[in-house]
């Protein structure tokens, strides 16, 4: 009640004293309750990567589909000399054979021929020699004359030509006897190719190989330029290659040939790479991914493409300048490519952005 008469005496007075006094509490309860602005943990100061804007030249990227080829130069046919019929397969596809070693046997009325016809040149050269001998005796003695001696001497050398003869066609053969044509390996390599089995009958004009042997200690890998990118790519540039077989592995070559001709249907240049591998875990017609990479000659400011954040339509970076003062920035791309983002504008040259656990931080300050 008195309060009420103290009220009304003093015209409402201070009834107005009373309601500022409330609205002064309620102002400073209201700032106590009013969130602070982000500060980056220590735990989390330690996690963070920062990297500083940079400008560069601007690197570009052209990726291609490729296949794992044999070495063309490290590669050889293997044909068979003589008919026949194959008896005695040594060897199967995928197989690593040396130098010298046996592929197969065929038994070939043409090796036993030229069988037959070594045995008669070298009858027929011990025969010419005996002659000749007796017919020296008898030129010595006067029994015959020079012109007989002479004759003679011209028969042993036509069956020593024989004889030679016979002898280089037994060593193109590889016979060892009884009409087998031994089929050897020219070189080291793996069995790309295989033609033959055993029993089968094979002539000796077959254009077919009826095996090839590849050196792949060092393979080609073939990538398919496009009619549209012919322009971009040169011979030198580095290349990145992976393969389906292994995706985390990441090979380096570099272009050493390109080309100069078109598929008439698929309308493709072909790109080569030459790759050591000496552990042959590139093998013929496996896939491939080949990325090139060449300069452009504008510079662009330069950050890692991993410090992108992409949210609501829009690029962001996380500008850092202390813990206390983390800005969330909008940019706009020039290009990206596999590990770099350049920047047409958003970012100055030495500002230093958060790369790595950066999506933590715009979590925290944005939601």
């Amino acid at each position: 009640m008195k309060l009420g008469k103290l009220l009304l005496n003093k015209n409402g007075g201070l009834l107005i004293l009373i309601v500022l006094v409330t609205i002064s509490c309620k102002h400073e309860q209201a700032e106590k309750e009013k969130p602070q602005g982000f500060v980056l943990s220590d735990s989390m100061a330690r996690k963070i990567q920062l990297t500083t804007v940079v400008s560069e030249q601007v690197e570009n990227e052209l990726k291609l589909t490729a296949k794992v080829e044999a070495n063309q130069d490290r590669l050889v046919d293997v044909y068979a000399w003589v008919g026949g019929r194959v008896n005695g397969l040594k060897v199967n596809l995928g197989d690593f054979v040396s130098k010298g070693q046996t592929l197969a046997f065929i038994l070939s009325g043409d090796v036993a021929s030229s069988e037959r016809d070594l045995l008669a040149a070298e009858s027929n050269l011990n025969n010419a020699t005996r002659k000749y001998n007796a017919a020296n005796d008898m030129f010595k003695s006067g029994l015959v004359s020079e012109k007989d001696l002479v004759q003679s001497k011209s028969e042993v050398n036509v069956a020593e030509a024989e004889l030679a003869k016979a002898k280089e066609l037994q060593k193109l053969y590889g016979s060892k006897s009884k009409g087998y044509y031994e089929v050897k390996a020219p070189i080291s390599g793996y069995v790309i190719k295989k033609n033959i089995t055993d029993n089968e009958d094979v002539k000796s004009d077959n254009s077919l190989p009826i095996f090839t042997i590849a050196d792949l200690s060092e393979v080609w890998v073939m990538a398919n330029v496009y009619e549209s990118d012919i322009q971009k790519i040169k011979e030198g540039y580095e290349a990145d290659i992976t393969t389906i077989a292994y995706p985390d592995s990441i090979i380096h070559g570099k272009v050493d040939k390109l080309f100069s001709i078109l598929d008439p249907e698929s309308k493709i240049m072909k790109a080569r790479i030459t790759l050591k591998n000496a552990s042959s875990i590139l093998k013929p017609e496996m896939f491939a991914k080949v990325t090139l990479r060449y300069q452009e000659p504008d510079r662009k400011l330069c950050i890692p493409a991993s410090s992108v954040i992409f949210d609501n339509s829009r690029n962001y970076v996380m500008v850092y300048r202390n813990k206390n003062d983390i800005e969330t920035r909008p940019i706009e791309i020039y290009q990206t490519t596999t590990n770099k983002t350049y920047i047409t504008s958003g970012l100055k040259e030495g500002e230093k952005i958060i790369s790595k656990y950066q999506l933590l931080v715009y979590d925290a300050i944005n939601d």
